[in-house]
């Protein structure tokens, strides 16, 4: 049975210590509806506004004033075709992002055009969304570059996001889906580094004659408990 990795390893402590792994994980699927909206996610968002002027709504489903949106979205998206794309990002499901746009409530309005971007918070009106797409830009100002999350800030940000959510679907296959305990878990990862640091350590003496130096007494110790659990609780690598 193949072995999580160190570097794993070490993220999934780090989750568990900081309290992310209780949450559940909720992994992103394209809509069925034919809308020509289009669905952002962490891992298309840099593409997407890459290829042009688009304007986007940060929602989540339980909120009112995001359902409301929903039918002037759908109309804005055939009012701007042709010259501004329209996207929307779902917060909850997309927190690296969420954060990364820094969302302070919901909906949030985004257009991003030039390299820049501007933040809206007028009107929700298809006239005054449509018109701020198109030139209202011109007079607004733009979000400084420290703020703005197609910045190399932003994107910087994007990455640090990322871990608790990687964190969290890693604590999420181990223990909702291959069914470990979070001891377990907790009792896998402290023995791994371990593991690893005396491997390192055994592979560089070469010889007693070349390189005479003895191994300390916890480390066998250790390395002898590490043995002995995972012999009982072997943790295989999620798939």
């Amino acid at each position: 049975m193949t072995r999580l990795t160190v570097p794993l390893v070490i993220l999934l402590i780090l989750s568990l210590l900081v309290g992310e792994s209780s949450s559940a994980v909720t992994v992103y699927k394209a809509g069925k509806s034919k809308s020509k909206v289009i669905e952002l996610t962490d891992d298309n968002f840099d593409a997407e506004i890459a290829k042009g002027p688009m304007i986007i709504k940060v929602y989540a489903d339980w909120c009112s004033h995001c359902r409301a949106l929903v039918p002037i979205w759908e109309e804005l998206v055939e009012e701007l075709e042709g010259e501004v794309s329209v996207g929307q990002v779902n917060g909850p499901s997309q927190k690296a992002l969420q954060n990364r746009l820094s969302v302070k409530g919901y909906p949030a309005i985004f257009l991003f055009r030039n390299g820049k971007t501007w933040e809206y918070n007028g009107s929700r009106g298809i006239v005054q969304l449509s018109s701020f797409a198109r030139t209202g830009w011109q007079t607004a100002e733009a979000l400084p570059f420290y703020k703005s999350p197609n910045s190399f800030v932003g994107k910087g940000v994007g990455l640090v996001s990322r871990v608790p959510v990687q964190l969290e679907k890693a604590y999420h296959v181990l223990h909702h889906e291959q069914s470990y305990s979070n001891l377990t878990i907790l009792g896998g990862m402290l023995m791994f580094p371990s593991s690893s640091a005396y491997s390192s350590y055994a592979a560089s003496i070469k010889s007693p004659s070349t390189l005479d130096i003895p191994i300390p007494t916890w480390i066998e110790a250790l390395m002898t408990s590490a043995s002995r659990f995972q012999s009982f609780y072997p943790v295989p690598y999620p798939s």
